[in-house]
């Protein structure tokens, strides 16, 4: 253990990096729980190409509600509240679902820092974690696909659906807003910084389809979705939109969000049986309801973000947790 003065999380990483002595280097956050085998199984894959592999991301679950001592997972429950309920639903659709994807293309952008593998050798090379930025980790997965890509260094950054640790989530909808919040600052504050990557087909997959899904998906999707919504207002008002294909649009709108909600619990379920039978019809409710309110709250936490970077506003908010 490394007693040192407070300077950020990105100094505290690097400050264990440089007493690290062996070649891989594990990430992590104070509120974060290993699963038992998640060292084992995250360092496994590195077997298969050594040479390659700088960096691998793990599978984040919410341990809200959950018994979990020394990495073993004694009671599985779901949390009380409605708030960390909802949170299970998107992590597993996030992780389980867009990372493996983006992984396959190795254009996987977000490490995330609760539970991120790092080459030492490169970590050291590039200087370690970067202060100037709130989230070190996100700014760090660019950094590594802007410099090996630009010098056609060969490198894998892949992502993994079972290595484990689970963190603890917001209780409560505005510490849930202040986070969300933060971390869409974060993607746009990083954007901007690699912008050079976007539709630069010298950065391949990374600059071809990453970069612009982050533009016009999670940048500027918020605003595009706030935009819908005012547009089909308006012509249901003027009466060019009939009431009838309005209803047909959002039912098979809302039908194919909560299909694949319903497939990544299923694939959650079927490969970790991380829930009690009993608790699934309500995450398959939940799937379904997430369409009428929490969606758009995430929506309207993320609006303010790209005004927050144009102001210059840093920092953490304050987040009400319980404890795990």
């Amino acid at each position: 253990v490394l007693d040192k003065e407070n300077a950020g999380k990105a100094d505290a990483l690097n400050a264990g990096a440089n007493l690290a002595r062996f070649r891989y280097l594990v990430t992590t956050d104070a509120d974060s729980i290993f699963d038992r085998g998640g060292l084992l199984r995250i360092i496994r894959i590195v077997n298969f190409n050594p040479g390659k592999i700088i960096g691998i991301g793990g599978q984040i679950r919410v341990g809200n509600g959950l018994d979990i001592q020394n990495g073993v997972l004694l009671k599985k429950a779901l949390p009380k509240g409605i708030v960390p309920r909802f949170q299970i639903i998107e992590y597993i659709g996030s992780f389980l679902g867009n990372r493996v994807g983006w992984s396959e293309l190795n254009s996987v952008l977000v490490i995330s820092g609760a539970f991120g593998l790092w080459r030492r050798d490169t970590f050291m090379e590039l200087g370690g974690m970067s202060g100037e930025l709130t989230h070190e980790d996100i700014e760090y997965t660019f950094r590594l696909h802007e410099v090996f890509r630009r010098e056609k260094r060969p490198y894998l950054i892949p992502f993994l659906p079972d290595p484990i640790v689970w963190t603890e989530v917001p209780v409560d909808m505005p510490s849930l807003f202040a986070q969300r919040r933060r971390w869409q600052r974060v993607v746009v504050e990083v954007f901007w910084m690699y912008r050079r990557m976007f539709f630069n087909p010298r950065y391949g997959f990374v600059g071809m389809l990453g970069m612009p899904y982050m533009l016009f998906y999670e940048i500027l999707g918020p605003f595009l979705e706030l935009g819908s919504y005012l547009m089909v207002a308006l012509f249901v008002i003027l009466g060019w939109l009939a009431p009838e294909m309005l209803a047909i649009f959002i039912a098979v709108s809302f039908s194919l969000t909560t299909i694949t909600r319903f497939a990544a619990i299923f694939v959650e379920q079927y490969s970790f049986n991380t829930f009690p039978l009993r608790a699934l019809y309500k995450l398959f409710l939940l799937a379904f309801l997430e369409n009428f309110g929490y969606h758009q709250y995430i929506t309207a936490a993320r609006l303010p973000a790209l005004f927050d970077v144009l102001r210059g506003k840093r920092g953490w908010a304050r987040v009400k947790r319980a404890g795990l």
